[in-house]
């Protein structure tokens, strides 16, 4: 049965109608994701490669980035950079590794090495112990935290941060490598991580969160003698990561940014 003209008519301004709503709903949609877009921040970690010497029991670090490079220094940084198009406020970044496999590759690389010397891993501090004499805590908890009032965006320019590295975890692999690299050992095994948890607001208070992996590929390490000090050349290559790993969202700190943020379903592998 044919339907009358007027009633074809109406059909088909009703169906006018609904494709009108559908684009200016799609077109609003739009407008509102490019304007969370213009200020939605987003915070990345650098490559950088790293050299290091030790001196008198001491090691200095020198760094350099595609964008800066440090002088040499008694702690190593990387830079934190906003590639985003909005400033980052309230920052927090949370340092994680597998500190007691760390520990027992380098004790196990220095009982191969014949070396005079042990590294032990106590509630929350790493002691490095020496018959030679260079000992050394490293208070863990007071470098796993570190906070940022801000970071402004880098699309105006180079507005990078310079962030200290823990260095409980870069004396750890330092003396893993040095333990290692010894003639008659020469053996390296993948050595732990740094992971890093980053939780920070926009300027709209809406609260982000993302995880990194900072894996350790060494370059170079020579030995030191009467004349030359040791030496040690390595990179650090970072890696965001799409889920969180369990380990880094265990601070209370952060764990309840983090809910605000996403599904805490799906934040643990």
């Amino acid at each position: 049965m044919a339907l009358p003209t007027d009633q074809i008519i109406a059909l088909l301004a009703c169906l006018l109608s609904l494709l009108v709503a559908m684009a200016t709903f799609l077109t609003v949609r739009q407008i509102a994701k490019q304007r969370e877009a213009s200020y939605r921040p987003e915070l990345v970690f650098a490559t950088a490669v790293y050299e290091a010497w030790s001196a008198q029991n001491n090691i200095h670090w020198k760094c350099s980035s595609l964008s800066s490079e440090s002088k040499r220094e008694n702690f190593a940084r990387i830079t934190f950079i906003n590639i985003g198009l909005g400033a980052a406020k309230e920052v927090a970044i949370e340092w994680d590794f597998d500190i007691q496999k760390a520990v027992t590759l380098v004790n196990s690389a220095a009982q191969k090495a014949l070396a005079e010397g042990y590294v032990e891993n106590e509630t929350g501090s790493v002691h490095f112990n020496s018959k030679n004499g260079g000992n050394a805590s490293h208070i863990w908890t007071n470098q796993k935290n570190r906070n940022l009032d801000y970071i402004l965006s880098n699309s105006e320019g180079l507005r990078e941060k310079s962030l200290e590295l823990p260095s409980a975890y870069l004396s750890l692999y330092a003396s893993y490598c040095a333990h290692s690299m010894i003639p008659k050992v020469q053996s390296l095994e993948e050595f732990p991580a740094l992971n890093s948890m980053v939780t920070y607001k926009d300027i709209a208070e809406k609260v982000y969160s993302s995880a990194f992996t900072l894996k350790p590929e060494l370059a170079m390490f020579a030995h030191g003698n009467e004349k030359t000090d040791p030496y040690l050349h390595f990179s650090l290559s970072p890696e965001k990561l799409h889920r969180l790993p369990s380990a880094l969202i265990a601070t209370k700190v952060l764990k309840d940014a983090i809910i605000e943020a996403l599904p805490f379903s799906k934040l643990i592998t």
